[in-house]
C-alpha cells in the first residue's frame, strides 16, 4: 500500500522508488573533511542556480530561534544522507535506519513536507538549508568533483561543470560603532559570473558570525571580530579581493584590559576607567558601561577587555549621586593609595579616642561608644546588636555626649520606649540636650526623640531636614523593607546612621538585610531572595562583620546571676482535648488531611492556628462561657505561683493574648488574696507609675504583662521569676520579655518557665523557635555558615502537619 504522504505528493513516492532501485543517478561527490560528514548530492544546472540565489538571502530570519537551534543540532548530527536539488524544490533523505523523505519548496515562503507526519518539519527544513548551503559553497570552492549526470524527467544525458570565475570578488572591511562591516567594493563589481563567489561568501560569512545587514554583512560580537581577524582573515585575503583598513589590521594585537580604579575624594568615591594607563573620557566610559560582553569594541581604540564583575560594580556605583567610601570594601576594583589608607584606618579602632569621661558606663559599654564613634568618623553605619539587658541605651547616650552638634540628631523608638530615653538621659548624662519631639517643634542643633508612628505621620517634614545622625532604637521595627516606616527611615537625609536591636534576625536573613539597607545604602546590591544561596550568605556575613557589634551577657557580665530556663509540660484536660480535636478536624475539612490547601487560603489558615493556640491556653478565649478551671495552663500556673509566693518571689507573667491575662487576674486574686497583682497592657495609661510601683514593692507579687506592650523598653530587674504562658513564633520576642528581669542590676538567679501544651501545635512552635535561634547565632553570633534559613509559611505549616497521627 502506498504511503499516505506519498499520495499527497508524488515526488516523495518517486524519491522512495529511486532509492529502492538504487538508481538515484550519478552523484556529485566530494572528499570527506575531517570535521564533517558530507551526504550524497544530486543537482541539475537549473537546480544549482535556483538554490544558489535562494541561500544568498537572509533565510535564517524566517525561522524562530528555537527552531534554528533544533535544526542546527540535526544538521550537526549528520541525519541527512542525501540531497537532490531541482528548480523549485529539493529532496532530502535521512539515514537508512530511520529512512524518511522530505520535499523542501521555496516560492515566496519556505515549505516542507514529509513522509512521516510526526517529524519536526521546521527543524528539518533548517537542517536541509544548511546542507544545501554547504553543498553550494563547497562546489564553488573548487573541491575535486565528478561530472554530474542529469537523468530526471527523461532528458538526454549531458555532462555539466560550472565555469569558474577568473576574477575575485572585491570586498571591503570597515570598523563602525556597531561592529565590523563587510561590503561589496562596488555594485558594478558584482557580475553574473561572481555567483559562485557570492555563494562562497554567504557560507563563509555565516560561518564567521556575520549576518545580513542592508546590502552588506555585519559582525557585531567584539570577541568574534577578534577571532575573525586572527583566524579567518588570512584565508579571506586569498579568496577575495579584500580591502582591509589599518584600524582592522590593528585588531590582530591581543586586546588591552580596561582598568577601573576607585579614589577617595572628600567623603566619597570617584570612579575612573583607564586604558593604557591613561584616563578614558566620559563619552567612552558611557560606551563601556553599556557593553553587554567582556569584549568591547571601543571606537578609536579597537577591541578591549573589561571584566564583567568590574563592569557590574562600576555600573552600580555610577548610578549613585554620592558614592560613599564604604562601597569600596570587598570590591574587585583597584584602589588608590589614599583609599587603601582609609581602609586600613577603618580597621584600626585604636585610632579613635574618647573626649570625655564616662564614669557611669562599664568597660564594655565604653568600648561600644568608641566603636560607634569610630565608624561614624569613617562615614559608616553601626549596628549595635548587644544582647538585651546590656545597656545599649546608655552606650548611645555616651556617643551623643561625644558629638559636637552642628545639626539636629533624630532618635526613633517605639512609642512605649520614648519616655525611657528621657529618663535614661537624665540619669546618665543630665546635661545632654535630649527632648521629646512633636511636629510643632523646629528642628535645630539638638537631640530629638520621637516614635516610629509619629515619624511615619510626619514623613515629609522629617525628610526635608538634613540631620547629623539618625538613630533607630528597636530597629527590628523596619525589618520589612516594604513597610511604610522602613521606607520613611531610609529616605531620611543624614551624615550618620546607627541602629540598635538585641534581635537583628527574628525570622530570616532578610531582617538584617533591611537594617543595612538603612545603615549603609548600596552595600548589598543583590535582592533579599539572593541571600538564600549559600555563597551569597557567606559573602553577606563577611561584609557586615566590621559594622556589627554583638556581646552576650555571659561574655561581659560575669557577675550577672545565671538564668535557668525550664519547659513545663501542660496536659490538656479532657474537655480541652475534645475542643482542640474538633478544631483540627474542621481544619482538615477545609485544607485537606495534610493541610495541603493551606497555601491557597493563608488568611483562614492562620486564623485556624490562632484558634488552636487559644484553646491550648484557655478554652474560654474561644468559648467565653467556659470557666478558667478548664485551662490546663491555669492549673499549672496556680501551682507555680503557690510555690513561688511561699518563697517570696516576684513573678512576671507574659502572654500575647490580652483576654487570657484579663481572665487570669481575678483568678489569681481569688487564689492569693494577700498577694498584690500588677497589670500592664496597651490600655495602661500611667506605664511608668505601674513599673516603679512593682520595682519598689517588697515581698512576693505578680505582674501580668502583655507580650507586645511590656516586652521591650522597661526594666523589671527586681523580679526573679518569669512565666511565659504561650509560645510565640518568634523566640526573640520571648527573649526580650525574659530580659526585662535578667539584665544589669539583677542580684538573684532568674528562673524562666515556659508553659507548653503537650500534643498540640505548641510542641512544634517550640521546635521552630530553636531553628530560628540557630540562624541568628550563626549570622550574628559568630558569623559562620547559616544553614537554617526557614521560609516562614512552610515552617509554620510543618508545625501543624505532625499532629495528624496524634489526634
Amino acid at each position: 500500500m502506498a504511503n499516505k504522504q506519498d499520495q499527497l505528493d508524488p515526488r516523495l513516492a518517486n524519491s522512495r522508488r529511486r532509492a529502492r532501485r538504487g538508481r538515484v543517478g550519478a552523484r556529485q561527490k566530494f572528499p570527506i573533511l575531517s570535521f564533517m560528514r558530507i551526504p550524497n548530492r544530486i543537482f541539475s544546472a537549473n537546480g544549482f542556480d535556483f538554490w544558489a540565489n535562494k541561500v544568498l538571502l537572509d533565510w535564517e530570519s524566517r525561522f524562530p530561534e528555537d527552531v534554528l537551534l533544533r535544526g542546527r543540532k540535526l544538521y550537526k548530527s549528520g541525519v541527512i544522507r542525501s540531497v537532490e536539488l531541482k528548480k523549485g524544490f529539493a529532496t532530502l533523505i535521512t539515514q537508512p535506519r530511520e529512512e524518511r523523505y522530505f520535499i523542501l519548496e521555496w516560492d515566496n515562503e519556505i515549505q516542507i513536507r514529509s513522509s512521516h507526519s510526526t517529524d519536526d518539519l521546521q527543524a528539518f527544513a533548517v537542517a536541509g538549508l544548511y546542507e544545501i548551503e554547504a553543498l553550494l559553497a563547497e562546489y564553488t570552492m573548487g573541491f575535486p568533483q565528478r561530472d554530474a549526470h542529469i537523468t530526471s524527467e527523461g532528458l538526454p544525458q549531458v555532462t555539466h561543470r560550472r565555469p569558474a570565475s577568473t576574477t575575485k570578488l572585491a570586498l571591503q572591511l570597515s570598523l563602525i560603532g556597531e561592529g565590523l562591516r563587510l561590503d561589496f567594493a562596488s555594485k558594478e563589481n558584482v557580475a553574473l559570473d561572481h555567483r559562485e563567489h557570492l555563494v562562497r561568501l554567504s557560507h563563509l560569512s555565516r560561518k564567521a558570525g556575520f549576518f545580513k545587514c542592508g546590502n552588506g554583512f555585519l559582525l557585531s560580537s567584539p570577541y568574534r571580530i577578534w577571532v575573525f581577524v586572527k583566524q579567518h582573515l588570512p584565508k579571506w585575503k586569498m579568496l577575495f579581493d579584500l580591502t582591509v583598513p589599518e584600524s582592522v589590521e590593528k585588531l590582530l594585537r591581543d586586546p588591552e584590559v580596561i582598568r577601573i580604579q576607585l579614589d577617595k575624594v572628600g567623603s566619597g568615591l570617584s570612579v575612573q576607567a583607564t586604558f593604557l594607563k591613561k584616563p578614558i573620557d566620559s563619552a567612552l566610559q558611557k560606551h563601556l558601561l553599556k557593553a553587554k560582553d567582556e569584549w568591547v569594541l571601543l571606537p578609536g581604540h579597537g577591541i578591549v577587555r573589561l571584566a564583567k564583575e568590574d563592569q557590574q560594580v562600576w555600573q552600580q556605583l555610577e548610578g549613585l549621586d554620592h558614592v560613599p567610601l564604604y562601597l569600596s570594601i570587598n570590591t574587585p576594583l583597584e584602589r588608590s593609595e589614599e583609599l587603601e589608607a582609609w581602609q586600613r584606618s577603618l580597621l584600626d579602632l585604636d585610632g579613635t579616642l574618647l573626649e570625655k569621661e564616662h564614669p557611669l558606663l562599664r568597660p564594655y559599654q565604653i568600648k561600644g561608644v568608641r566603636w560607634i564613634k569610630h565608624l561614624l568618623n569613617h562615614q559608616c553605619g553601626a549596628l549595635l546588636a548587644d544582647e538585651m539587658g546590656l545597656g545599649k541605651t546608655a552606650q548611645i547616650l555616651g556617643v551623643l555626649s561625644e558629638m559636637s552638634l552642628t545639626k539636629p540628631v533624630l532618635l526613633l523608638a517605639p512609642a512605649t520606649v520614648v519616655s525611657v530615653w528621657e529618663t535614661e538621659a537624665a540619669h546618665f548624662y543630665p546635661t545632654l540636650n535630649l527632648r521629646k519631639w512633636d511636629p510643632t517643634m523646629p528642628l535645630d542643633s539638638g537631640i530629638y526623640v520621637t516614635s516610629y508612628s509619629q515619624a511615619r505621620r510626619s514623613a515629609k517634614k522629617l525628610q526635608a531636614v538634613d540631620f547629623q545622625c539618625v538613630i533607630l532604637d528597636e530597629a527590628q521595627c523596619i525589618k520589612n523593607p516594604k513597610s511604610k516606616i522602613a521606607q520613611v527611615c531610609c529616605l531620611l537625609k543624614t551624615d550618620g546612621r546607627i541602629a540598635l536591636t538585641g534581635t537583628p534576625i527574628e525570622n530570616a536573613l532578610s531582617d538584617i538585610w533591611s537594617l543595612f539597607h538603612f545603615l549603609m545604602p548600596g552595600l548589598f546590591h543583590q535582592n533579599v531572595k539572593a541571600l538564600h544561596e549559600h555563597a551569597n550568605r557567606v559573602a553577606f556575613q563577611q561584609k557586615i562583620a566590621p559594622f556589627v557589634l554583638r556581646r552576650t551577657k555571659k561574655e561581659v557580665l560575669r557577675e550577672l546571676p545565671e538564668k535557668v530556663e525550664i519547659a513545663v509540660p501542660c496536659f490538656l484536660s479532657e474537655k480541652q482535648q475534645h475542643l482542640y480535636s474538633q478544631w483540627i478536624e474542621s481544619g482538615k475539612a477545609v485544607f485537606g488531611n495534610t493541610f495541603e490547601k493551606a497555601k491557597d487560603n493563608r488568611i483562614h489558615f492562620f486564623a485556624l492556628l490562632t484558634r488552636l493556640r487559644q484553646i491550648a491556653c484557655d478554652p474560654g478565649l474561644v468559648y467565653p462561657d467556659r470557666p478558667i478551671q478548664q485551662s490546663a495552663k491555669w492549673v499549672m500556673l496556680e501551682k507555680l505561683l503557690c510555690e513561688g509566693f511561699q518563697n517570696g518571689h516576684k513573678v512576671l507573667i507574659f502572654s500575647q493574648f490580652l483576654q487570657f491575662l484579663l481572665r487570669l487576674k481575678p483568678a489569681i486574686q481569688k487564689a492569693f488574696p494577700k498577694v498584690d497583682c500588677f497589670e500592664l497592657n496597651g490600655k495602661t495609661l500611667h506605664r511608668k507609675v505601674i513599673v516603679d510601683a512593682f520595682q519598689n514593692h517588697r515581698g512576693p507579687c505578680a505582674f501580668l504583662i502583655s507580650l507586645k506592650t511590656g516586652g521591650t523598653g522597661i526594666t523589671l530587674n527586681t523580679a526573679d521569676s518569669v512565666i511565659l504562658l504561650d509560645s510565640w513564633w518568634n523566640p526573640f520576642v520571648e527573649q526580650q520579655a525574659i530580659d526585662r528581669a535578667h539584665r544589669i542590676g539583677q542580684k538573684k538567679k532568674v528562673f524562666v518557665y515556659r508553659l507548653i501544651a503537650t500534643q498540640t501545635i505548641e510542641d512544634n512552635v517550640y521546635k521552630l523557635q530553636h531553628a530560628k535561634s540557630l540562624l541568628s547565632d550563626a549570622v550574628i553570633g559568630n558569623l559562620s555558615d547559616a544553614s537554617l534559613l526557614e521560609n516562614h509559611f512552610p515552617a509554620v505549616l510543618q508545625c501543624l502537619r505532625p499532629l495528624q497521627n496524634v489526634l
